[in-house]
């Protein structure tokens, strides 16, 4: 939580000022907000990515056409 944040929810009474010899800090405009489904999200992206799982190649098929295991199948029943 930012800490301009922090006074507007009233969790704070002021900020802390530095010095007048050091150099101004600017105050950012984006309030830094903690959210556990942002998070969630950027870890699973960064998992996802190095663990992707590669594709198979695909494998040729081997067809056999009908006639020939027909005849292969009465040799082996008439086989003695």
């Amino acid at each position: 939580m930012d800490a301009n944040k922090a006074i507007k929810l009233g969790f704070a009474d002021e900020l802390m000022q530095r010095s007048a010899s050091t150099d101004e800090v600017p105050v950012p405009q984006v309030s830094m907000m903690f959210s556990r489904t942002a998070v969630l999200n950027s870890l699973m992206d960064k998992n996802a990515a190095k663990c992707k799982i590669k594709a198979r190649p695909t494998q040729t098929e081997t067809k056999v056409k009908a006639g020939s295991l027909m005849d292969r199948l009465n040799f082996v029943k008439n086989w003695r």
